[in-house]
């Protein structure tokens, strides 16, 4: 199994675990997972598929690994620009670890496709902040449009954090499962042009990037790796 199948088998594997969330943003009403939370059931479920999770920081960009463990030269890099905090009372080490804490964190988030609403909803913004993607939120809900939901997250990830904060609970419940679903979908277009790549099957890679809606093609696009863009690359041009 290569490195996509097993980081998708994972991220499927979490999903299903019941864990419970002990961060708290009182303003906006939800719960979040604290690193702690779900750090040592992550690693377990990484070693039960073969996938081993290699964490480092620059000076200005911090990178996450994912190495499979049967053939270490497949890996997945996961970046995050480095940011800094001024917590009061506290040493400039104790500021670094704050930041290494929360970037790790972030990094784990994005690896897990963990959905959820907290850093920039935890402040208030303006209301033409949230209501310049409000109409798409609620629009991308009524179609039941995964992709699209993770697009606008993508392209505009505050104004949709705050239309989000604005939805109500069985909106908001509706929202993070279509986003999960659609982030599965992505991995699992992925894996299989990544495959297409390796077998030449290029009659299923068109069919895949058929089916793929417009909100989807630049999602799958922007995860796979060179060789399988090389090889999408070459699929059009024979068009």
């Amino acid at each position: 199994m290569n490195v996509y199948l097993k980081l998708n088998a994972a991220r499927s594997a979490f999903h299903k675990l019941a864990l419970k969330k002990s961060g708290q943003n009182k303003f906006a009403g939800y719960q979040y997972f604290e690193l702690g939370d779900f750090i040592i059931p992550a690693l377990n479920i990484f070693s039960e598929v073969g996938l081993c999770p290699l964490i480092s920081f620059g000076a200005e960009e911090a990178r996450m690994e994912i190495v499979n463990a049967d053939n270490p030269e497949e890996k997945i890099v996961i970046t995050s620009p480095m940011s800094s905090a001024q917590l009061k009372g506290c040493h400039e080490v104790q500021n670094l670890g704050a930041v290494q804490t929360y970037t790790r964190r972030y990094l784990w988030v994005a690896a897990l496709e963990i959905v959820e609403h907290d850093a920039v909803d935890s402040s208030k913004g303006t209301e033409e902040d949230a209501s310049g993607r409000l109409g798409e939120v609620v629009k991308a809900l009524e179609t039941q449009n995964g992709w699209a939901l993770l697009n606008l997250a993508k392209v505009d990830e505050q104004g949709y954090r705050f239309a989000f904060g604005r939805l109500n609970t069985k909106q908001k419940a509706l929202a993070r499962e279509l986003e999960q679903k659609a982030a599965v979908m992505r991995m699992e277009y992925v894996a299989s042009l990544i495959e297409c790549r390796e077998n030449t099957d290029e009659a299923y890679a068109n069919q895949l990037l058929e089916e793929l809606p417009a909100e989807g093609k630049r999602m799958v696009w922007d995860m796979c790796p060179e060789d399988t863009k090389a090889f999408i690359r070459s699929l059009k041009e024979a068009k």
